[in-house]
């Protein structure tokens, strides 16, 4: 993203990234590859920076660190303290899935081309809030996919929130992944 989307790629690519990232979501979810939080930055292909072409998407990769094992449960008395820890953010900001926020919010940055915190105002001082205000915007990428990064960023497959559900999972690969391949088959022609 260190320079401008036109330099770089086309609506296609930019479509085929988004593409990919969603499946990925759908690919590694629940495993430890696919870490709660992330974003395009994490996003990674081999090649030159000027280039990217079919070679280079099909290195694209999302760097991760694999997390430390938890451990064991204190005694509840040692628990109190974590009583009175403030919201987290999905209980502040009504965040519905972790998991599938994180594409919704990287499929934002794609269409932008820029990270959240550089499309940020005062009214939205923070990424999830910039990425609602964007979502309700147009962008050049066009209605169906702001439309689908709202489904992201909402968790709204009409099918609960848990990713582990096989009717989620299918929802999110016809709801997500197959629209943008038919945006990109149609772009491509």
């Amino acid at each position: 993203m260190g320079q401008s989307v036109d330099e770089v790629l086309t609506v296609v690519d930019q479509l085929k990234l988004a593409h990919k990232t969603a499946f990925a979501t759908l690919q590694f979810n629940h495993t430890p590859w696919l870490a709660s939080h992330w974003r395009v930055e994490g996003l990674s292909y081999f090649g030159s920076c000027n280039t990217f072409n079919e070679e280079a998407l099909k290195t694209l990769h999302l760097s991760s660190q694999i997390s430390a094992p938890t451990k064991p449960e204190a005694p509840a008395m040692e628990r109190v303290e974590d009583a009175v820890q403030p919201y987290s953010e999905e209980e502040y900001f009504g965040i519905n899935n972790m998991t599938l926020l994180s594409p919704g919010l990287a499929l934002l940055e794609l269409a932008h081309w820029k990270p959240l915190e550089s499309l940020s105002t005062q009214q939205d001082p923070n990424s999830i809030l910039t990425a609602r205000r964007l979502a309700s915007r147009p962008t050049m990428l066009g209605p169906k996919y702001q439309e689908i990064v709202r489904k992201c960023l909402q968790c709204n497959f009409e099918f609960g929130t848990d990713l582990n559900k096989k009717e989620l999972q299918a929802a999110v690969y016809r709801d997500v992944v197959r629209q943008l391949e038919k945006m990109i088959e149609c772009l491509s022609l």
